[in-house]
């Protein structure tokens, strides 16, 4: 028998929130290693990308809270990574060789095909961290399809001195949410400029903040990352539909 929960209002059966393991493939036939996580009444699918040195645990307490917020999700691990928050990177173990930032490229366009498939119809967003939240302004420019980013310490992790400004630029219809800590706010406040759709917000906590996502875990509240949830959930709720 299914065992029954109430999440956010909403009423799951156990074996639907269950997190799954996934694989995906690459255009440039690398296998990527990824942590699903289900909903059935998902209104989006969220596309979640680790900072340096980091994996899809990166967002094992966030993405969770995402669900409840009627999201699907997914976690992955890019290419370029390390074994921070207490796990290993699989795709980097099991890669033939180092990658840089920008040669993960890919793996966003493999988690955004993996999206359209698996939550046909569904609107998707991107969730980036340090070099990722950077990244996901070069994939929103290639995709216009993405309904919203979620950027976590943005600064020019691309190829030449204005790749992320210059991307940023082109993202035109995409709804933008874009915080860091306080000693990043020049970087991040460049790119929020450049951004082009009149749907953006850039959040600052008054405390000192904390660099990439992991601002949102639990114990992080003393720097401001329960100011930064707040900022977050109003973001969702004016542009979840």
């Amino acid at each position: 028998m299914k065992k029954l929960l109430l999440v956010g209002g909403m009423l799951f059966s156990g074996l639907s929130l269950a997190q799954r393991p996934i694989t995906l493939k690459t255009s440039d036939g690398v296998t990527l290693h990824a942590l699903h996580y289900p909903n059935p009444e998902a209104k989006a699918v969220l596309l979640m990308f680790h900072q340096a040195g980091s994996n899809k645990a990166e967002y094992a307490p966030i993405a969770p809270e995402f669900v409840k917020m009627a999201f699907a999700g997914l976690a992955l691990d890019q290419r370029s990574g390390g074994s921070l928050f207490g796990a290993d990177n699989q795709t980097v173990k099991g890669a033939s060789r180092t990658y840089s930032y920008t040669e993960t490229l890919p793996d966003f366009d493999a988690a955004i095909a993996w999206a359209q498939k698996a939550h046909p119809g569904k609107p998707i967003w991107l969730m980036g961290s340090s070099y990722s939240s950077a990244l996901v302004f070069v994939v929103a420019a290639k995709h216009p399809e993405v309904r919203a980013l979620l950027s976590f310490s943005p600064d020019e992790y691309g190829e030449g001195n204005t790749a992320i400004k210059d991307a940023a630029k082109k993202v035109q219809r995409t709804a933008v949410f874009i915080t860091c800590a306080k000693g990043e706010t020049e970087a991040a406040r460049a790119i929020f400029t450049a951004v082009k759709s009149p749907q953006k917000t850039l959040y600052v906590p008054d405390k000192f903040g904390k660099h990439g996502a992991s601002i949102l875990h639990p114990e992080m509240s003393i720097f401001g990352g329960k100011e930064t949830w707040d900022a977050v959930k109003a973001f969702v709720k004016k542009h979840l539909k």
